[in-house]
């Protein structure tokens, strides 16, 4: 084998990595967070450090030309760290950003549905319940948050001491 190349396996068969894959065009700066719809494969989110929020479709046949996004979601007004589809609601995306604001979108019309508020510092994780009607936070602040995002209220707020970075989350 090769040291120049770079290999993949998948079964029995061994092939080289293409070299003109196709690249995902449109943030102009670091991506922070990408995330797959859970109603169709071939949609992807992403969120970047350039405030962005753009939704991907990726084609059932990858060719050579780059893939541009079909939605621009660009309201925030700050780096956008998080993004995460509803569970349960075909279309509808949330995003954090640390403009201390969450976003709710309609990725199917591209337009932002709500602004849900509350945060004193920077969101660092988020997560939706089972049934996609509550939305919990982690903070810099070390607070968790569960956010009612029908009503945009926080319904319950924890304190959490003995945790220095609370990232990641799964509710």
């Amino acid at each position: 084998m090769s040291t120049e190349a770079q290999y993949f396996s998948i079964g029995i068969a061994l092939g080289k990595i293409a070299d003109n894959l196709p690249m995902y065009r449109g943030h102009s700066a670091a991506v922070l967070d990408t995330d797959f719809s859970p109603f169709n494969d071939y949609l992807i989110a992403s969120a970047s450090e350039d405030s962005k929020v753009f939704i991907y479709s990726i084609p059932e046949e990858l060719g050579e030309e780059d893939i541009d996004p079909v939605v621009r979601l660009t309201t925030h007004g700050r780096k956008v760290g998080q993004v995460l589809f509803n569970p349960v609601a075909e279309n509808v995306l949330l995003s954090a950003s640390t403009d201390l604001t969450m976003k709710l979108w309609d990725i199917e019309k591209g337009v932002e549905k709500q602004t849900i508020t509350g945060h004193l510092e920077i969101v660092q994780g988020v997560s939706w319940n089972y049934n996609g009607t509550l939305v919990a936070t982690t903070c810099r602040d070390k607070k968790l948050r569960i956010f009612d995002v029908r009503s945009n209220k926080i319904v319950s707020v924890r304190i959490t001491p003995r945790c220095t970075l609370l990232g990641s989350l799964e509710y």
